[in-house]
């Protein structure tokens, strides 16, 4: 692959699911100290109904980190 072509890739899907990750494997299973930040748009009345939810379980430390690992971008 382009090494430049996949690094722009990883850098734009790792910025968009960021925003809509849970350290977990479901709804009834996932880290509820680390809300991503859509869930508190919604929240807060900025957007009109709940966005979606990704949810991957990896040895992340940051939510970019964690997004990055799903994305299926070199992190670790």
């Amino acid at each position: 692959r382009n090494s430049a072509v996949q690094s722009a890739a990883c850098g734009v899907c790792t910025d968009v699911v960021k925003r809509h990750i849970r350290l977990g494997t479901n709804p009834g299973n996932y880290d509820r100290s680390a809300e991503p930040v859509c869930s508190y748009a919604y929240e807060s009345g900025l957007i009109a109904s709940p966005a979606t939810m990704v949810y991957h379980m990896a040895p992340a430390e940051t939510p970019a980190e964690l997004a990055a690992d799903w994305c299926g971008c070199t992190t670790f």
